[in-house]
């Protein structure tokens, strides 16, 4: 990742400050914060580096020096979080940079922020359903639910207290973006399929706020 001197702050520094980091990746900002991952920033000035031309009110990029800085954020995660179970290895390609940037990110873990807590059944169709196609051995159940954080989260759920920890950025992100409120019910539908005389396999499930999922949930 290469950034300019005064990336995302009002002084020059060599190492991203708590709020240039928290621009670049709230989320992984919000979990060092609370001690779930650790972050360092290994920042060393470039071997060389071209004049760069921006205006004078750019917030990003220092207008009187031409000096700038590649950084290697290195992420782990602490005991504390390997002990929550909530994070798995993420085997996805490098994402690319932003902005014409040279900064890629590698793989690093899925987290699970919540898990379905069964409410009720609300209703099941079969082929005998007049508002929408069933086909014989086939069901369609609907049913209600809601989102049970997990340890870690915990911090972005804003139906609990553990979201209040969050700096504003983090905090107006995580209200926009997940909107995950645990008090709040879901309703999701089900695809069922009859492999057996009562024996029903779960196909697929379709949920508005929680995507699509084409094996069992």
């Amino acid at each position: 990742m290469i950034l300019a001197s005064r990336y995302g702050t009002t002084h020059g520094a060599l190492h991203l400050t708590d709020q240039d980091w928290a621009s670049v990746d709230w989320v992984t900002h919000a979990l060092d914060r609370n001690h779930f991952v650790k972050v360092v920033d290994n920042a060393t000035p470039m071997a060389s580096s071209s004049p760069r031309i921006v205006a004078d009110t750019s917030p990003t990029w220092d207008t009187m020096k031409n000096e700038s800085y590649e950084h290697y954020i290195d992420v782990s995660l602490t005991t504390e979080a390997e002990r929550s179970g909530d994070f798995t290895e993420d085997d996805d390609d490098p994402e690319p940079g932003y902005a014409n940037l040279p900064s890629s990110r590698t793989p690093g873990w899925r987290l699970a922020i919540a898990r379905r807590k069964f409410e009720r059944v609300v209703q099941v169709l079969d082929n005998s359903a007049t508002t929408e196609t069933v086909l014989p051995g086939n069901a369609v159940a609907y049913f209600e639910f809601r989102w049970m954080p997990t340890a870690t989260g915990a911090l972005f759920d804003q139906g609990g207290d553990a979201i209040t920890q969050l700096d504003q950025m983090s905090w107006s992100n995580a209200r926009q973006l997940f909107r995950f409120d645990s008090r709040l019910p879901q309703r999701a539908k089900v695809y069922l399929n009859r492999v057996e005389k009562g024996h029903w396999i779960v196909k697929g499930m379709e949920c508005g706020k929680c995507g699509w999922f084409n094996d069992q949930p």
